[in-house]
């Protein structure tokens, strides 16, 4: 078909009509989408006043209105920085005076204030924490001042914490005492200090383990962690001056399982500050040979290795040597043996439960079994065992008993083959009798008889133990007594 001019007049007018309608259009949705700013209507402070010593910091929040304002900028000043300065609403207290500290829109068309006034203000701890025994000193000072010309202290719980005239604080039983402190400047408001007192040798304080924030088992882990890397240290003195005989760590339960002789049943938690089941520090570097007697001593390790000996402080619980009134086999066959390597059955035998109460049992790293001797007592026929060797090595075993040398540092009554020359000494116990009394952890005050690892020396089935005199005797085998365990930390 032939365009003619007519037709080509209309096209044209039509596509200017198009245009101008696209483009209409492409300038209503740029104006609808151009969003129309939202503006300031006002800001506040929060708080109006702040009020402290020098050196102290504070955080003004300042809250621009409506919330959606589209510039929610905000310029800080301060009329007075050499009292107050201020950055992004944190205040940093310089001197003794007034500041006012201003907050204001960027647009500069709002501003709220706040009040600063700083004070001369006692600056010491809030809170300290140290053993029963020991001895404190609170660092006292005014922040600004040149000297403090006096202060005085004053403990609401005298019999925890005491004040010395020197303005010491004697630490003198376990609780919470709170320090006033005061100054001769009666302008000046008093402070406080919170002191924590707790029993002497806890070496999860010692070692910084309640510092971790964890309880519990987990504490109990952290803590032979700790000891472990301490004794691994080579910048460790031999003496390990930290660790000393007696100190303790408490463990937060124990459950253990009947085995198949029917008992060493065990089913304890431990409230707070309880002893009832304390391990405690007995030995330091014991199990080292050539260290003890004599040069030729056998016992320990070849290798002298840095490391403690801990002992349950009471007796979790019992059990009897042997199901019969018979020492034959001595310690290293005995049911007791068994029992403490979990090899008498049960769920929860008591390795397994000392792993559950954080003690790390089968790290062999931090926990090692010296090699020991023990007399083999009494052989079937009744006659004691007096031919070389008469002492049984026992290998391999991290949870064990001690023998009467090794609590006692003599066998008064029960051979005369554990000697100086195959035997430790546990040196916790080189002491008094009453070192050695332990009480049943459900009493904790009643003292009663446990176990040695040693055979005593008559032919009817006798075993060593500890009365509750503290003094050396003899049961029967198959007698049920306490027992606490012993292990090796390195």
């Amino acid at each position: 078909m032939r365009m003619t001019r007519k037709m080509a007049v209309l096209i044209g007018a039509l596509v200017l009509v198009l245009g101008g309608i696209v483009s209409c259009d492409n300038w209503m949705v740029e104006s609808l989408l151009k969003k129309k700013p939202t503006a300031v209507s006002g800001i506040r402070v929060e708080p109006k006043t702040l009020s402290g010593g020098i050196g102290a910091p504070y955080e003004i929040k300042a809250i621009v209105e409506p919330e959606n304002a589209t510039d929610k900028g905000i310029i800080w000043t301060s009329n007075n920085d050499r009292v107050a300065t201020v950055s992004n609403g944190l205040v940093v207290f310089q001197a003794v005076g007034t500041a006012i500290i201003t907050a204001m829109t960027r647009d500069g068309n709002f501003t709220d204030y706040c009040t600063v006034e700083v004070k001369r203000t006692i600056s010491m701890s809030s809170s300290l924490m140290g053993e029963v025994g020991g001895m404190l000193s609170l660092s006292v000072s005014i922040p600004g001042d040149e000297g403090i010309a006096d202060f005085n202290l004053e403990s609401n719980k005298a019999d925890v914490v005491a004040i010395n005239p020197d303005k010491t604080l004697s630490l003198l039983d376990v609780g919470e005492a709170t320090i006033k402190v005061t100054v001769t400047d009666n302008t000046i408001d008093p402070a406080y200090c919170l002191v924590k007192v707790v029993e002497a040798g806890n070496l999860a304080i010692r070692f910084g383990a309640t510092d971790t924030g964890k309880t519990g088992a987990d504490l109990v882990t952290e803590t032979f962690q700790r000891i472990h890397a301490y004794l691994n240290d080579p910048s460790t003195s031999w003496d390990l001056p930290r660790i000393h005989l007696g100190n303790f760590i408490d463990l937060p339960g124990l459950v253990v399982s009947a085995d198949n002789g029917g008992g060493g049943q065990i089913n304890l938690s431990a409230p707070p500050n309880s002893k009832v089941l304390r391990l405690i520090v007995v030995g330091i570097n014991s199990f080292n040979k050539g260290t003890t007697g004599s040069p030729s001593y056998e016992g320990g390790v070849d290798t002298p290795v840095r490391h403690i000996v801990m002992q349950f402080n009471d007796c979790p619980g019992t059990h009897r040597m042997n199901q019969d009134p018979t020492n034959v086999g001595g310690y290293l066959g005995s049911e007791m043996r068994k029992y403490l390597r979990g090899e008498n059955g049960g769920d929860i035998t008591f390795p397994i439960g000392l792993e559950n109460a954080g003690v790390p049992l089968n790290d062999n790293d931090i926990i090692f079994a010296p090699r020991r001797y023990v007399w083999k007592g009494y052989d079937e026929f009744g006659a004691a065992i007096i031919t070389y060797p008469q002492c049984d090595t026992i290998s391999g075993d991290k949870l064990w008993l001690p023998t009467e040398i090794e609590m006692f540092g003599t066998n008064s009554s029960s051979n005369g083959y554990e000697t100086g020359f195959n035997q430790t000494r546990l040196m916790y116990y080189d002491g008094p009798n009453s070192k050695r009394l332990k009480a049943a952890s459900t009493s904790t005050t009643i003292s009663v008889w446990y176990w040695e690892a040693s055979p005593r020396k008559n032919p009817d089935g006798f075993c060593r133990v500890l009365q509750g005199s503290g003094t050396a005797d003899g049961y029967h085998a198959d007698g049920t007594g306490g027992l606490a365990p012993a292990f090796c930390v390195k």
